[in-house]
């Protein structure tokens, strides 16, 4: 009886799924390291793996093209192939813009060379596609003087930006517009820096809805997470819900070590004065935000005419 059940044991196979799996292992090459991690894995030492295969075949008698087309397929099933994402460049890019930008707003972005308007986009295009020209860009600012000290503000792809700019100079739709683009460019296959919008007052009109904890909890966890473009920082009210709160000085702390982008205009009197700006940002939410702006964001003045209600 013994005899028989060994026998028995000895003509069984394993299933196609399996015998699939194994053949995409490389036993002949692998490293003592991977002939331990296969057998952890697999519940079964090289030499039976192999002595599974043999037996399958020998029961199925494939033939080399048979056997073949199973490899090609296993490789397939468990070892997919992974397309790297396409390479966007900044001219890429800025055709993507300028054709999705005159949809959205039924008018042309100014392109004419050595305007404001492209200057700004430029810089734009430079970062996000991480183009070292960025680093020559004169909007860029890296040396803001308070009078009483100069602060220095290194540009690097690893942080995010703040625009600083006059109402009207195209801060919210040029972000509006690389937002959508964005959406589009990576259905196409292409590496892009996905990003969300709010406007700072929505954030605290979102907070001031919440009507428990857990609503609480949910748009907190919202906030902390992925890139994000808070516009027009240092509008918005503080949010009441059971007390007042200043949701963007605590967003900002949440998110302190986090890329975000956020847009700022020129504070009232004092137009074209960056470092102004600046001080009015801590000012409203405290010296911790004010002191981490340099190392957070790369500095960038907007610059030109507003365009609010200009027509094509």
């Amino acid at each position: 009886m013994k005899a028989v059940q060994e026998i028995q044991e000895s003509q069984k196979t394993i299933g196609n799924r399996k015998y699939q799996a194994l053949k995409t292992y490389d036993f002949e090459n692998m490293s003592v390291e991977d002939i331990l991690k296969f057998k952890k894995e697999r519940k079964m030492t090289v030499a039976q793996a192999e002595k599974e295969i043999e037996k399958y075949e020998a029961r199925f008698k494939l033939t080399d093209y048979q056997l073949k087309i199973k490899k090609e397929y296993s490789k397939k099933i468990f070892n997919p192939e992974t397309k790297s994402p396409k390479k966007l460049t900044a001219e890429i890019l800025y055709n993507a813009f300028i054709n999705r930008y005159s949809l959205i707003y039924g008018k042309d972005y100014d392109v004419q060379k050595g305007s404001d308007s492209l200057e700004n986009l430029k810089t734009l295009l430079f970062y996000f596609t991480r183009d070292n020209r960025f680093f020559d860009q004169q909007n860029l600012i890296k040396k803001i003087d308070f009078g009483t000290k100069i602060k220095e503000s290194k540009p690097s792809f690893n942080k995010g930006f703040i625009l600083i700019g006059s109402y009207g100079v195209g801060k919210t739709s040029s972000m509006n517009t690389f937002h959508i683009v964005f959406k589009e460019l990576l259905k196409l296959g292409y590496d892009v820096p996905m990003f969300r919008i709010f406007t700072t007052q929505q954030l605290a009109e979102l907070f001031e809805n919440c009507k428990n904890g857990e609503d609480k909890k949910t748009f907190w966890n919202n906030i902390k997470t992925g890139r994000v473009f808070f516009d027009d920082l240092k509008s918005e009210s503080k949010a009441s819900n059971y007390g007042t709160k200043n949701i963007m000085e605590e967003a900002l702390q949440k998110r302190e070590y986090m890329i975000d982008f956020v847009s700022i205009n020129f504070a009232e009197n004092h137009p074209e004065n960056v470092p102004q700006a600046l001080l009015e940002i801590g000012q409203k939410y405290g010296s911790r935000v004010f002191d981490r702006i340099f190392s957070k964001w790369n500095i960038i003045q907007f610059k030109g005419k507003s365009y609010r209600g200009v027509g094509k």
